[in-house]
């Protein structure tokens, strides 16, 4: 069975978040590193290589960066690889060697179409491929990857290579490198390579450099934290809980700190069993009770592994019931970390049910203080985040914490000397940098960096207010979060700042208690029998009995909890199998909502709003500052039928008050908890057709990731700043692109030599319609110079200004619309000139300038220069969010293998683009025409988002396109003579045939264009264009313009008229190549024209023909012999016995011919040396 063919899918890409700038944005990282780089010096090479499989010995260090920029593909697809069929030499036959600003990749037929979806999209980026055919040649396919390497790493001095991977170092030597396979065959004679690797280049470890790059938080780095690190880490969190959920119904007095520490100890001790060099400042889990979390053990247990072997029971002053637990869980070389502190004693007393009751007189408790101190806690850090995320100040954010921690507790009268909460050796804080192995890094002050936070709050040592001078232990929380900061530009040129920010703990409960007390468990015991014996009671009939319901109480502290509710006609009880139960009578309520989207399928939500008074009988967690207390039910449960067959009409009836109200639209502060439950249902109970992503769960977990994830995607490939106007379509939110009605609209026409670009243009300008006026800007035949920003912005001012002066002159109902057509100039990135109509300096010029459509023209049959490799920039022109519309210009059969070739790579480059066919650019079907011509499709909301991650900071003229390689070059050569057409002809076709097929391609020529006369024309001026990949030329008469008379012949040169003056040089011919020279193009366009004569030499008898002397011999063998000879019919004989087959006379015979001949040659030089023939260039 033969193996199976792997396919190029974007679908096939394992990560949900990847994207071309993901993509991008790694790659640049890397070259941050070289020589021009942002974090390169002028000791940094000049290029990277990796070397995969065998050629580098299988080289951890390489296939870690190469795997880095693949994101994982020889990892997460192994399975699909090794079912291919195809042997693992041939997947891992890679190169890379990625310079500042372009990469070099050598691949074979077979992981080609595996590559292509993860590099296709590289900014100039060379593809070393071989065709299928051509890789079958077994011996060709090995000299063609050690010409491949050598010409890559040509140009480049000093070359790094990331020797070791991550945590596993090993000695370099440049020696060990030679030995590699591929790199000894640099030495080869007859390759170039010119001697040992390691003697033309320097070769450096540059493993240091690129190892911190792998833990720069980006979309898909998140990605996995949150599909991968986090539900693990979550997983292991509910398990501790469960540990103590299930000693609670027996009493929680025997629980050992080990017992609930096992899951988190064992989660982090098995992602530790292979050993790491390198690795310091590991944090450690721990579970501390009580007064054993003094400040002393518990600053030890972060830092080493202790003895959890105290028993609950023993953590209370003198023998009483312990208050809490702090806690800490680390992911095994990961970055997340959480700490917290849990209560063993719910501390509320719920609302008699028998009612009636009053205001609670509550005396200020051990407990009760513990509680209230650790709200203030969370309330502090949470404000600390937000203020780091938008200030990267860690100073201000511990200066917050601070007052807002001392504040809260002064504001709730705590029993604690107020020098207490300002206390350094009490209180700390501190925001960590982390990398994606848990390593801290140094965070300075107000300096952004690409990496996971964890910020901490501790409060040591606390004393005891019930019993004086002891104290109860320490309270912990802390956060992982991840911060994205954006500057915003404004119209006015003012700068704010917009961030936001992603708590990847958020879903780990801040706040859980256990009703673990004498007191908890009699008050709980209570509320049970009035549930299991009440029948009619002054609550009312039972309407709900004990269905399950989730409530969610104060948002900050505590998620989504299950549990039993018991709803009753005049109230309602939630029965909580940790904090026990929560009574609400409606006579504490003042109004009663649900939402429930007029759907089925959409989770209810009930919005109770009770009164100010009655947090005093709400667990702490279940306290909140707008008196609201949200349940829901999930669609489709018992619980769900049964409160809208025997609740929702009864309350809604109800003479008394509140009513239930039924919600249209739900508050907006309410719409992200409703998103959370939605999202978490969907996840939990799909349809059978839908398939339910990791990602989608993470969504379900952190209810602001969507919003997050599009925010840090833009600040993550490097945009520091961005127009206040895009904002909306960048953040991928709703987006109005505006009225182009008074705007001059641009459309921009791509391309490379030979891509009928300028076809395309006359066909759009003569399909012109009526209603608008047409400029078009193209560069004329002869123009060779590169593509200046000014010159076009100059001529964009123009337009602008002549279009204001029609405008003052036109009535609004007469004023055609101004359209202008953009022809880019030879190989210019079409980035360049949108960057140079975006960027334009004159603010009134460029607010009515609107890019309507781009538009790219390629022919499938002049893509590639050889094998797989590009012509410069031709990807580029393709680029997402900087192109509409793709036109093939030729191989337009829909079987054609060469369309099906390119378009493959191209809808790698860019999966969104409109493909289009029209031979040779010429465009007929009319909704072709309008893509063409869309005034609006530029400035859709995902292109313009799309832009920005492609190519940060493009919009402020800040993005450099990077150098064309290999570097092509045109040269325009101007004369006078004609030519002779079919000469020309002749030399152009046999252009292809004289390309050179290996790097660098000296002297390949690829287009020529230009405007001539041919003798068999007159006057009369041709334009020619000729494509030598693929063999097209087209020849049209140029435009007539008036020229003066011809001289007389007299003055006239023999190979064509030579008017003086301003006619000189009228002729010219653009060649368009790679290193050209010039005296060579001469003698190339000599050859095509009239030839000079060359003056003939005299005849001698030493170079008559032989059919000469035998024509002279038939002509005068008859004639009259000389005295004493005579003919006897075979042979003339003399008197003297001589005897000859030839004439007596044929040397008088020659010599009359030779005279005559030689006449005639005289004549003819006399003519030749009297005519004026003139040199093509006049030398």
């Amino acid at each position: 069975m033969p193996p199976k063919r792997p396919s190029s899918a974007r679908r096939n890409i394992n990560q949900e978040t990847f994207s071309p700038a993901v993509s991008c944005a790694r790659l640049r990282n890397i070259q941050a590193v070289l020589k021009g780089g942002a974090a390169g010096n002028a000791k940094s090479p000049d290029a990277i290589i990796c070397i995969l499989g065998i050629d580098s010995r299988y080289n951890d260090g390489t296939d870690e960066l190469v795997n880095y920029l693949l994101f994982g593909f020889f990892d997460l697809r192994k399975d699909e690889i090794e079912s291919c069929g195809y042997p693992q030499e041939t997947i891992d036959d890679l190169i890379f060697l990625i310079k500042k600003d372009s990469v070099h990749v050598y691949c074979n037929p077979v992981n080609y179409l595996y590559l292509l979806p993860y590099i296709a999209h590289w900014r100039n980026l060379r593809i070393h491929c071989m065709t299928e055919a051509e890789f079958d040649d077994e011996e060709a396919a090995e000299e063609f990857k050690i010409y491949s390497f050598i010409e890559m790493v040509k140009d480049c001095p000093t070359i790094g290579i990331p020797f070791s991977a991550r945590g596993h170092p090993h000695p370099f030597d440049p020696f060990t490198v030679e030995k590699w396979p591929i790199v000894q065959a640099f030495a080869l004679e007859g390759f170039g390579g010119g001697g040992f690797f390691t003697m033309k280049h320097e070769v450096v470890d540059l493993s240091e450099e690129v190892h911190h790059m792998y833990s720069v938080i980006d979309a898909v780095n998140l990605e996995l934290l949150v599909t991968e690190h986090v539900p693990l880490f979550e997983r292991q969190w509910r398990s501790m809980l469960a540990n103590i959920d299930i000693e609670y119904p027996s009493g929680l007095g025997k629980l050992v700190e080990s017992v609930i520490l096992e899951p988190l100890k064992s989660y982090y001790n098995h992602g530790h069993v292979s050993p790491m060099e390198g690795e310091i400042n590991i944090k450690q889990p721990f579970v501390l009770f009580g007064t054993t979390s003094g400040k002393k053990r518990l600053q030890a247990a972060r830092k080493s592994s202790i003895e959890h072997n105290t028993v609950l029971s023993d953590a209370g002053i003198d023998g009483s019931h312990p208050t809490h637990m702090v806690c800490q869980a680390v992911s095994p070389r990961g970055p997340v970390t959480c700490s917290r502190t849990y209560f063993f004693s719910s501390g509320h007393i719920p609302y008699p049910v028998s009612g009636g009751a009053g205001d609670l007189m509550r005396e200020k408790t051990d407990l009760s203080i513990m509680n209230r101190m650790y709200v203030e806690a969370i309330n502090a850090v949470m404000a600390a985040i937000q203020t780091y995320a938008k200030t990267l100040s860690v100073q201000k954010a511990e200066k917050l914490v601070m007052e807002t921690f001392k504040k809260g507790c002064e504001t709730h009268k705590l029993p604690i000397n107020s020098a207490f909460f300002t206390s350094r050796e009490h209180v700390e804080f501190t925001v960590e940098a982390v990398d994606m192995h848990g390593q801290q890094l140094t965070l300075k002050e107000g300096q952004s960096l690409p990496f996971i936070k964890v910020a901490q709050l501790s409060v040591y040592d606390i004393p005891s207010h019930e019993h004086s001078g002891k104290t109860l232990g320490s309270i912990v929380f802390s956060e992982t979060f991840q911060e994205s900061r954006l500057k915003i530009i404004h119209p006015d040129e003012s700068l704010t700042m917009d961030s936001q920010f992603l708590i990847l703990t958020d879903h780990i409960p801040r706040y859980v208690s256990w009703a673990g007390s004498e007191t908890d468990i009699q008050l709980s015991q209570g509320v049970k029998d009035f549930i299991k014996n009440s029948g009619e009671s002054n609550y009312g009939k039972i309407l709900i009995n004990g269905e399950s319901a989730l409530m969610v109480g104060n948002k900050q502290l505590c998620v989504p909890d299950e549990g039993k509710i018991f709803i009753y006609e005049n109230g309602l009880v939630f029965l909580h199998s940790r904090f026990g139960p929560i009574v609400l009578p409606k006579t504490h309520m003042e109004k009663i909502q649900l939402y429930d989207g007029d759907s089925p399928s959409v989770v209810a939500m009930i919005i109770i709003t009770y009164k100010g008074s009655f947090w005093q009988w709400l667990p702490m967690q279940c306290q909140d500052r707008e008196h609201t207390m949200i349940f829901s039910l999930t669609p489709r449960t018992k619980g769900y039928r049964a409160f809208y067959s025997e609740v929702l009409s009864l309350w809604q009836k109800t003479s008394e008050e509140p009513k239930l109200v039924m919600l249209e639209e739900l508050p907006e502060k309410h719409c992200a908890l409703h998103n959370h439950l939605q999202t978490s249902y969907m996840v939990t109970d799909p349809l059978p057709s839908k398939r339910i992503t990791p990602m989608m769960k993470a969504k379900a977990l952190l209810g602001n990731l969507t919003n997050f994830l599009d925010h840090m995607t833009v600040t993550s490939v490097g945009n520091k700043s961005v127009p206040f106007l895009e904002l909306p379509a960048i953040l991928n939110q709703p987006f109005d692109s505006g009225n182009f009605a008074d705007e001059i609209i641009i459309t921009i026409i791509s391309g490379i030599p030979g891509s009928h670009k300028e076809n395309l243009c006359t066909t759009l300008t003569n399909l012109a319609k009526e209603q608008s006026r047409w400029v078009t800007l193209k560069p004329p035949m002869d123009y060779v110079d590169d593509f200046t920003a000014d010159s076009l912005q100059s001529s964009l001012s123009t337009i602008v200004a002549a279009n204001r002066k029609r405008g003052t002159r036109a009535s609004s109902s007469s004023r055609m619309k101004q359209r202008v057509l953009v022809v880019t100039p030879g190989f210019t990135d079409v980035l360049e000139v949108v960057q140079a109509i975006a960027c334009h300096p004159d603010s009134d010029v460029s607010k009515v300038l609107k890019i309507g459509a781009v538009t790219a023209c390629i022919d499938p049959l002049n893509c590639f220069m050889t094998h797989r490799y590009t012509f410069p920039k031709l990807l580029e022109h393709c680029a997402d969010g900087w192109v509409n519309n793709i036109l093939m210009t030729s191989s337009t059969d829909v079987k054609n293998t060469d369309l099906s070739a390119i378009q493959q790579l191209l809808r790698s480059v860019n999966a969104n683009v409109a493909f289009m066919l029209a031979n040779h650019g010429e465009v007929t079907r009319s909704t072709d025409i309008d893509l063409i011509m869309s005034e609006t499709a530029f400035t859709d909301a995902a292109m313009i988002r799309q832009r920005y991650l492609s190519c940060p900071q493009w919009s402020l003229g800040g993005f450099d396109s990077g150098t064309m390689m290999p570097q092509i070059m045109e040269v325009c050569l101007r004369f006078n003579p004609p030519l002779e057409r079919y000469r020309l002809q002749n030399k152009l076709r046999a252009l292809k045939s004289s390309l050179v097929a290996k790097y660098p391609f000296s002297g390949n020529i690829y287009h020529v264009r230009g405007k001539v006369r041919f003798a068999d024309s007159g006057l009369k001026a041709t334009e020619f264009r000729f494509t030598t990949q693929s063999g097209y030329v087209l020849m049209t008469q140029a435009e007539v313009q008036p020229t003066p008379p011809p001289p007389p012949p007299s003055q006239q040169a023999a190979n064509g008229p030579s008017p003086p003056g301003p006619q000189s040089g009228a002729n010219f011919v653009v060649f368009t190549g790679i290193e050209l020279d010039e005296s060579q193009l001469k003698d190339w366009l000599r050859a095509c024209a009239k030839q000079k004569p060359q003056r003939k030499i005299h005849r001698t008898k030493e170079n008559l023909t032989k059919q000469e002397l035998k024509n002279l011999h038939t002509k005068h063998h008859l004639d009259p012999l000389p005295e004493g000879w005579f003919y006897n019919g075979l042979q003339y004989v003399s008197m003297a016995g001589e005897k000859t087959s030839s004439h007596p006379g044929i040397d008088k015979f020659i010599q009359e011919y030779l005279d005559e001949a030689n006449q005639q040659v005289d004549k003819y030089n006399q003519r030749i040396d009297e005519q004026t023939f003139v040199d093509l260039f006049g030398e």
